[in-house]
């Protein structure tokens, strides 16, 4: 089997629909063709104008190809060896951020189509054994706690979620204005309600730490993104200032970076996602890391049913607790593909046992959404 064509497609939710910043709007999926008739797809949340060049470049120099030129001819299930042609194929100009995830979305895409080819889904071939996983609601970020709470009250109730995550605005982080919510939330629900808290980037070490010690008291599971990637030691000691599990990773790449975050940044939850981080032949080399480190290891997980169910079977290998559910309103997020990964009915989610990732694209939404401008010649 020889892959034939690795086609990036650009998906652009009209701005007509009122899409604001903090839901997907734009998405790129990839899908990889082979000579025998399978087909596999991937995705990734990078900025997709930016992906499409590095995937079908119409550069022509020798160290500057598309990763498609690269990949044409190659024998798609060989996944280990052509993630480490694509990785060294780009050390001059990546190795970190936008080409792996473009690097991603690809590899995501070679599993698919070696779950086919092997008639097995992918958590599977991972070694997963695909029981049900807890999920948490991802909750945009809202104006008063009363909206924050009537907001709990409805995924709880139409979902039976049991773990719920606040996406916090950052204009509002650095008064007692979140610590305020999540206070009022955790004393509507009392106990039974699991909370977590994703700061996006926004402090310094000492005021994370200070932010941290003043959510304390309210039971919060885990703090996400208190600081920026690159503040390892930063990292390190708020570990060791609070007793809150501290996450970090949805802006980490491959498993150099995040050896670096678990061993000296000391976190207790890996928040590698499949569609960044690495792709999943990276991200399970990750998972074996955090479980020898004693870490949990939680995946970031956004966009569309390609990057949930590749986040999905890879969460089933790695024995995460729970799986990110995204609560968003845009068109992609559960109509992108023909089948839907549906939570059962305590708040769980199931892997899928079709071959491959289990989900293949909608055709008709693809055209729908698909970006037909003047990039269209890529």
């Amino acid at each position: 089997m020889k892959i034939t064509k690795v086609e990036p497609i650009i998906l652009k939710v009209p701005a007509s629909m009122g899409m604001d910043e903090t839901i997907m709007s734009d998405d790129v999926v990839v899908r990889v063709e082979t000579d025998e008739g399978l087909s596999g797809i991937g995705e990734t949340a990078g900025p997709p104008f930016s992906v499409m060049p590095l995937i079908r470049s119409v550069h022509q120099g020798t160290w500057y190809k598309g990763f498609e030129d690269i990949l044409v001819g190659e024998d798609p299930l060989d996944v280990e060896r052509l993630w480490e042609k694509m990785y060294r194929y780009s050390l001059h100009y990546g190795s970190r951020g936008l080409i792996v995830w473009a690097m991603s979305a690809i590899d995501i895409a070679l599993w698919d189509i070696l779950g086919k080819a092997q008639k097995q889904p992918v958590f599977k071939l991972l070694g997963g054994g695909g029981k049900p996983i807890p999920a948490y609601a991802s909750l945009p970020s809202y104006a008063t706690s009363e909206e924050l709470i009537a907001a709990c009250e409805e995924v709880v109730k139409k979902y039976n979620f049991t773990a719920i995550k606040f996406h916090t605005d950052p204009a509002r982080l650095h008064d007692d204005t979140w610590v305020r919510f999540t206070k009022a939330v955790r004393e509507h629900f009392g106990s039974g309600l699991t909370l977590m808290l994703d700061a996006h980037n926004e402090f310094g070490t000492e005021e994370a730490i200070k932010f941290a010690k003043a959510l304390e008291p309210y039971g919060v599971y885990f703090f996400e993104a208190a600081l920026l990637p690159d503040n390892i030691e930063g990292y390190a000691k708020l570990s060791e200032s609070t007793e809150m599990l501290v996450a970090a990773g949805e802006e980490f790449t491959t498993r150099f970076m995040y050896r670096d975050l678990i061993e000296r940044g000391n976190i207790d939850v890996v928040q590698l996602d499949v569609t960044l981080g690495g792709g999943i032949t990276d991200g399970i080399k990750v998972a074996r890391l955090a479980k020898e480190r004693g870490r949990l290891l939680v995946p970031h997980s956004w966009n569309t049913d390609i990057s949930f169910a590749a986040n999905l079977h890879f969460a089933s290998a790695a024995g995460s607790p729970f799986v990110e559910w995204p609560i968003s309103k845009s068109p992609l997020r559960n109509a992108l593909t023909r089948e839907r990964i549906p939570l059962d009915p305590n708040g769980s989610v199931t892997p899928t046992t079709s071959p491959g990732l289990g989900v293949t694209l909608d055709e008709s939404i693809v055209e729908t959404y698909r970006f037909k401008g003047p990039l269209g010649h890529y």
